[in-house]
């Protein structure tokens, strides 16, 4: 907040201008404009006073720049743009021939920010050239809001920086120069990605988001155009993306954008470099991400290989264009919400896991009230409810448009009864609970009386048969009496109809008497043979109308007398019926105030529901959560996905806790489960941190601020990049951002590269964590490289605990028991995984064989057998070629035979 105090002076100069000096004249003067007290001027900018006028922005005079000697640089003919460079750094003074349209505020600009300022009018410019509907002034003022939503977000970044400062024991000792930080509000939303599985198109802009002169791509040209002082200059663009991105989420489209008008500040204000040469940038000595609230950031590559989230084409051919369905991950089993909002709000849950143990233990308070056995109808019946939750806010939105279909009637009234019933169930629960309290008191008397007026007023039955709206009987008398009259019209005009066919000609067999919305009534004739002609569609005494299916309209007295007495009749209701509509959604309106916390209330619970019926089918417990412990407790946990897919499943326990173990190195053979043990981890971790039961025994969760994992590979022809790269950038978003309170899961690393390579990566790795003693995070490795173990490449300590998977060999057989014990696997058992892949059986003792010598040191030998073969057939091709010789060519040279064919064939031979 300090940091914004500052800047306020500095923001308000900026909007309003300094007082400078004012000029005055006519269309054809000259003026000349000075550069006093600026030092080192670099360019001349203006602003004009009147946007509409069409003057200097559009280029077309030229205006005359002239040196200190008073000898012009530039030429006559050289246009004004609005922003042009000098060439001379001594120019001082500018001289322009004034036209219509140049009223505005001339700068000078300086090198070091410092500025002078010249406020011309031109006469007649407010009368000629002003848009009736613009503003008088100067468009700065115009971006005082900008500027501080700006000084607002620096503001934040201050009190982050405070506030993380004041976390740390003992404080960091100062730099020379600043390491500039960003505060962010949400640091794993995935409106910075979203899949689209999590984030919905375009729309207007966020409030919250840096202003224009924060863009997208003008923020990642800063990005790369940085000073860094920990990045080799020699680095190309895309190989600064890279580096950057293993700390940066550029995933995280808002992050990126405030991050750019940071920069922007950075290099108008020239923190640390003030005295040093214009085209020294400033430098950056790096980043660190701060989190104002409970937020636990998890990367894009996490929620994939976790399968958090996966989306999949739909498998019917009609909705292959519409879009994906979810795939098998844990959103699409827990998700049983039964309104859209419902869903809507556990995909966000999911996306900002919190540390909010208040937030937290009131979600699991919900779910064990619904997992008792005595609550599982109440629990039932709130879900049947919450299928007739609907979208309130569009049904609003097109009442204040006087857009209301009679679809929207109907869906707001059962919406409104059903949340009536959801209050009513929830006054009956126990009011300890939260959400049942505020479902109680939230969801005032005023539904009721919205539910009651649109059942009393509004005849669905009727509404749906015509298509349009229409009120019950004994709403409003006239309408009532004028529908009596509709309905007893067609007896009345029967009547009417046999009296008038009384005074018609003889001609005529029949005729009848009919109403028309909008027309009126009508005497409708049958067209006659001899009416041929139109002139013979007049008969006496009636006015024709029109033809129409070969039937004759006409108007009789009678009919005249019809429409004076009666009126239309049709018209008349739907006009009156739509009064009363207008008049039902002002009084809907004027408490639509109380249907606001309906859909926030009752997607909650919805969500809360659906996370009970999957904890009640999966038999998941409860977890508690431990300020004090650093790391997580669980006992015979399960993979949430695996124990679904497999027929039996064996559940681990994990002990992650205080500073011994951390680092622990989980080793055994292929295919025995340490893949799935990792991500068991990490779920478990993950849903305890969304508020959900988990799959295991027990588990007690402590203090987790990320969740970081390199795990698969998600490989794109479009990014570009190796696979062995794509583990290396995990790699780095882990050592870089990792705290002592996060959890890592590292499976494989280095198997991409040489295998001394890339288990002297892995190694260099672990012991930079193992280096931070205390602070280092809590990481899970699996690994084949024996070696780490083997060589003793990791130091001997309480911190490093090794983990293998429990197997037995069976003769030539290996039994998985998929248990996790302590200890250290003896071999990976590669050839056992490449039989049950269906290698043939010689090449798999062929491999075991090159392997036992490799582990030995003995050099390794040509298979003999192959070898006999390779001889018999060279010998084979040497005796073809003899044979094929004529000894009595007298051309024939055996020597040359020798020499070219016999003797190489023999080094193979022998």
């Amino acid at each position: 907040m300090v940091l914004v105090l500052q800047l306020l002076p500095l923001l308000l100069s900026k909007a309003h201008g300094d007082p400078g000096a004012s000029l005055v004249g006519s269309p054809g003067d000259r003026v000349n404009l000075s550069c006093i007290g600026v030092s080192h001027p670099i360019r001349w900018t203006w602003a004009p006073s009147f946007p509409a006028c069409k003057g200097l922005t559009k280029g077309r005079r030229p205006i005359l720049w002239a040196s200190s000697s008073g000898i012009p640089t530039v030429p006559p003919f050289q246009r004004f743009t609005g922003r042009l460079r000098s060439l001379d750094p001594g120019i001082r003074r500018l001289e322009l021939l004034l036209s219509a349209g140049d009223s505005g505020t001339f700068f000078c600009k300086g090198r070091y920010e410092n500025e002078s300022r010249t406020v011309l009018h031109v006469l007649g410019d407010k009368a000629q050239c002003r848009d009736p509907g613009s503003k008088h002034g100067s468009k700065h003022p115009q971006v005082l809001i900008p500027l501080l939503g700006a000084g607002l977000v620096l503001g934040l970044g201050a009190l982050g920086a405070v506030w993380w400062l004041r976390r740390r024991s003992p404080p960091h000792p100062l730099r020379p120069l600043p390491t500039f930080a960003l505060s962010l509000p949400h640091s794993s939303l995935r409106e910075c990605r979203v899949p689209e599985a999590h984030r919905g198109g375009g729309g207007a802009q966020d409030s919250r988001e840096p202003g224009p002169g924060a863009g997208l791509e003008i923020s990642k040209q800063r990005l790369l155009s940085g000073n860094y002082a920990f990045i080799p200059e020699s680095m190309t663009a895309t190989e600064k993306i890279l580096f950057l991105s293993s700390i940066i989420p550029f995933d995280c489209l808002l992050m990126v954008r405030a991050l750019g008008g940071l920069l922007k500040f950075l290099g108008r204000r020239r923190i640390g470099v003030e005295l040093e040469d214009y085209n020294v940038s400033v430098p950056i000595l790096g980043f660190k991400k701060f989190v104002l609230t409970h937020l636990v950031s998890i990367d894009q590559d996490t929620y994939s290989v976790l399968q958090i989230f996966k989306s999949e084409s739909h498998p019917s051919v009609y909705k292959v264009a519409s879009g994906l369905k979810e795939g098998l991950s844990l959103f699409g089993i827990l998700n049983r919400c039964r309104c859209k909002w419902g869903e809507k709000l556990l995909r966000l849950w999911f996306t900002r896991p919190t540390q909010d143990l208040g937030e937290l233990n009131s979600r699991l308070d919900v779910i064990q009230f619904f997992l008792l056995p005595q609550n599982l109808d109440m629990a039932q019946m709130l879900h049947r409810l919450m299928s007739n939750i609907k979208n309130v806010p569009l049904i609003l939105k097109r009442m204040k448009l006087s857009h209301t279909k009679v679809s929207d009637w109907q869906v707001l009234y059962k919406t409104v009864y059903s949340a009536l019933g959801l209050r009513d169930a929830c006054r009956s629960l126990p009011q300890s609970i939260q959400l049942f309290r505020d479902i109680a008191q939230e969801f005032s008397d005023d539904l009721h009386h919205i539910a009651s007026l649109i059942g009393k007023v509004v005849d669905f039955e009727g509404s749906l048969s015509e298509n349009r709206f229409t009120v019950l009987p004994n709403i409003d008398p006239q309408i009532d009496e004028k529908k009596r009259r509709l309905m007893g019209l067609p007896s009345f005009l029967t009547e009417v109809a046999r009296k008038e066919l009384e005074n018609l000609d003889s001609r005529i067999p029949s005729c009848s008497v009919i109403y028309i919305p909008l027309i009126g009534f009508l005497l409708s004739i049958s067209r006659l043979p001899f009416m041929t002609e139109a002139s013979d569609f007049e008969i006496e005494g009636l006015d024709f109308m029109f033809l129409s299916e070969e039937k004759l309209h006409y108007r009789s007295a009678r009919t005249k007398e019809l429409d004076a007495l009666l009126g239309d009749l049709h018209c008349e209701i739907r006009d009156q019926e739509t009064l009363l509509m207008h008049q039902l959604q002002c009084q809907v309106l004027a408490r639509a105030a109380v249907l606001t916390p309906v859909l926030d209330l009752a997607s909650r619970l919805d969500v809360l529901l659906a996370l009970a019926s999957a904890a009640r089918d999966y038999g998941y417990s409860r977890p508690h959560y431990s300020p004090q412990l650093h790391g997580v407790r669980i006992q015979n946990g399960r993979h949430p996905l695996m124990e679904l897919c497999a027929r039996t499943f064996v559940p681990n326990s994990t002990e992650c806790s205080g500073d011994k173990g951390r680092i622990k190195v989980i080793t055994g053979p292929n295919s025995s489960g340490k893949s799935i043990y990792l991500k068991q981890v990490g779920l478990i971790t993950f849903m305890a941190l969304v508020g959900s039961f988990v799959p295991a025994e027990e588990a007690e969760i402590g203090t987790v601020d990320a969740i970081f994992t390199r795990i698969h590979s998600c490989e794109s022809v479009s990014l570009g990049l190796s696979t062995f790269m794509i583990d290396l950038n995990q790699v780095a978003k882990a050592v870089n951002n990792a705290t002592e309170q996060s959890l890592v899961l590292i499976d494989e690393f280095g198997k991409g590269t040489n295998t001394v390579d890339g288990l002297a990566l892995l190694a260099a790795v672990l012991r930079h964590w193992l280096a931070l003693g205390p602070m280092c995070p809590h990481i899970f490795v699996a690994t084949n490289f024996l070696s780490l173990v083997q060589l003793q490449l990791l130091p001997q300590g309480p911190l490093v605990h090794y983990l293998t998977m429990e197997t037995c060999e069976d003769g030539n057989d290996l039994v998985f028991f998929y248990q996790v014990c302590e200890g250290v696997a003896s071999a990976s058992h590669a050839s056992h995984t490449a039989a049950q892949a269906g290698l043939p059986d010689k090449l798999i003792a062929r491999g075991k064989e090159v392997s036992d010598l490799i582990r030995s040191g003995k050099p390794i030998q040509p298979v003999k057998e192959l070898l006999k073969e390779k001889q018999m057939e060279n010998c084979q091709t040497l005796v073809d070629k003899f044979l094929k010789l004529d000894l009595e060519d007298p051309s024939l040279d055996l020597d040359i035979f020798m020499s070219q064919e016999v003797l190489p064939a023999a080094t193979t031979i022998l």
